[in-house]
């Protein structure tokens, strides 16, 4: 790699810089990436994408290769201080993705890097930054690998090289946290032979038998009849850094959850402690960051490299349209976006862990007694698959969300829905993310339960079409008109128009990532044209 100039340099080729590199590409910046590692991984490490990962996933392009390699979670049987409880039941999340699923890291980075090498961009690995200039004009970096040193040159750079991160450092931003004591993590990722049926994961809340000492252990089923083992136990003193071996592991399955089980056949070996820490911001002029490089977290419920992943997604398409030209600086909304949502997980997976560790006499008997009466809730179970699998996750009241209606289900900010329509010309069968596929914001026309006006769904199409987004009607009636500039989908089902809930002609206008920037009554064209001006590419003449 030569002296050149980019738009965007990232720096970092784990998940996140791969998907970062790559929406950036998709959406038209000339991008550079580099890591100083000598490729993607060859372990699994991080290990589950949940709902909205995949969704985004398919956004970018690359689900198919997931769902073919993947196993889906779609169970997972709790084991409460020797009861069992109950289950988290995962596969019943409204999308086209209904379950988390299994798929090792190393698997994922391969099929964001094979994506990027389609777009045409190659990793620079064995490359590491050993020096960051920037200012109000740009960014410079001195890079260094096997055949010397040089420099780049790009309008931004962005940090996703983890908790050691040289941007960050660089843009001297605040890493606030602190790390866990007392504490420690060893898995193993292997066969098993126990008395549990295959068909569902296993987590199991356990005393240590110390005074005091609780904590908790998984049994993660996996592709190609692998499992990971998780345990949490109290630290070593003094502490121990080496790999544990598999008869620890093994041990420890056998105390605190299964004592037939029978370890096998091990790929992977692993110990490790753990913080919590997050920037309190993730912008500084022209450099940036995303993923571990902005927030680490306790691995409860499998977040991080999920979080990650939508940091990318959600700065990909605002910095490829600042940096190409098409529209005004979206940038701060990604940290007022994004900062929120990582303050937010610290601080729920920090409250879980302690309550895991440390839950009284009290708690463990409430969890064993009444356990299975709060799992079999349906309202427990359908407040907790929205969260783990971080389907609710909204920016409402965010720089870049404007609602100007009242009530309904999905709000302005929120994750826009999918449902099941028609295709007005072919009468197939489609969905609402097969439209919102591409790099353009998507302006849903609902005519709700009654035809709307003509001229309305006319005059918001053209002013979509004037700022470059996707104009598409949903006929809830069957139409009496066609729109001009307009894709039709008939709604007749009303799928549509409950999923968004929808009864009088509105409009949802859904932004590349998937959200909903901009919803208002179809009547208010004046308040769709002013945030178009305000928020999307400069109006076509």
């Amino acid at each position: 790699m030569g002296d050149q100039s980019v738009d965007v340099v990232v720096v970092g080729a784990g998940p996140v810089g791969l998907m970062l590199a790559g929406e950036l590409t998709r959406h038209g910046a000339r991008v550079a990436v580099v890591d100083k590692s000598s490729g993607t991984k060859s372990i699994s490490k991080a290990l589950i994408q949940h709902v909205r990962t995949q969704e985004v996933m398919d956004a970018a392009g690359a689900i198919d290769s997931v769902r073919a390699l993947a196993v889906p979670l779609r169970r997972v049987e709790v084991h409460a201080y020797g009861r069992h409880i109950g289950a988290w039941r995962l596969d019943e999340v409204d999308s086209p993705y209904p379950s988390p699923v299994i798929l090792g890291q190393d698997q994922t980075e391969q099929i964001l890097e094979q994506r990027l090498n389609t777009l045409g961009v190659r990793v620079g690995w064995g490359t590491e930054v050993v020096a960051v200039e920037h200012d109000a004009r740009g960014v410079r970096l001195r890079l260094k690998n096997d055949h010397g040193e040089q420099e780049i040159e790009a309008a931004y750079a962005v940090g996703c090289e983890g908790s050691d991160s040289v941007i960050r450092a660089a843009a001297r931003l605040s890493f606030e946290g602190e790390r866990y004591t007392g504490e420690q993590f060893i898995q193993a990722d292997c066969k098993i032979r126990w008395s549990y049926p295959t068909g569902a994961s296993h987590l199991f809340l356990t005393d240590h038998g110390d005074a005091g000492a609780s904590g908790y252990l998984m049994v993660i089923e996996m592709p190609n009849d692998l499992v990971r083992v998780f345990v949490s136990l109290p630290d070593d003193s003094p502490p121990r850094n080496d790999d544990p071996t598999l008869d620890d592991v093994q041990g420890a399955l056998q105390r605190l959850g299964a004592p037939d089980a029978e370890l096998y056949d091990p790929i992977w070996l692993a110990r490790y402690r753990t913080s919590h820490r997050t920037a309190n911001t993730f912008r500084a002029g022209r450099l940036l960051v995303a993923g571990d490089a902005g927030h680490v977290h306790v691995p409860i419920g499998g977040q991080g490299m999920n979080t990650g992943l939508q940091d990318a997604f959600n700065l990909g398409w605002k910095l490829a349209a600042v940096v190409t030209g098409g529209a005004p600086d979206l940038l701060d909304s990604y940290s007022a976006e994004r900062v929120p949502i990582a303050e937010q997980l610290i601080s729920g997976t920090d409250r879980a862990y302690r309550f895991v560790l440390n839950p009284g006499g009290f708690a463990r008997g409430v969890a064993k007694r009444l356990g299975p009466f709060i799992l079999g809730r349906d309202v427990v179970q359908q407040a907790f698959r929205t969260t783990l699998e971080e389907v609710g996750i909204n920016y409402r009241g965010g720089p870049i969300t404007t609602d100007r209606s009242r009530g309904g289900k999905v709000k302005a900010g929120d994750r826009a829905p999918d449902a099941r329509v028609v295709d007005a010309q072919s009468h197939n069968t489609i969905r609402l993310f097969d439209l919102m596929r591409g790099t353009q914001w998507t302006l849903f026309i609902f005519t709700g339960e009654r035809s709307a006006p003509a001229p309305e769904v006319s005059e918001a199409a053209i002013i979509a079409t004037r700022h470059s987004a996707k104009a598409v009607v949903v006929h809830r009636a069957p139409p009496s008109f066609e729109a001009a500039l307009a894709t039709d989908v008939l709604d007749r089902a009303g799928h549509a128009h409950h999923s968004y809930g929808v009864r009088s002609p509105a409009v949802y206008l859904v932004r590349p990532d998937w959200y909903v920037g901009y919803r208002g009554p179809l009547a208010d064209t004046a308040g769709l044209d002013a945030y178009c001006r305000r928020v999307l590419a400069q109006a076509r003449s």
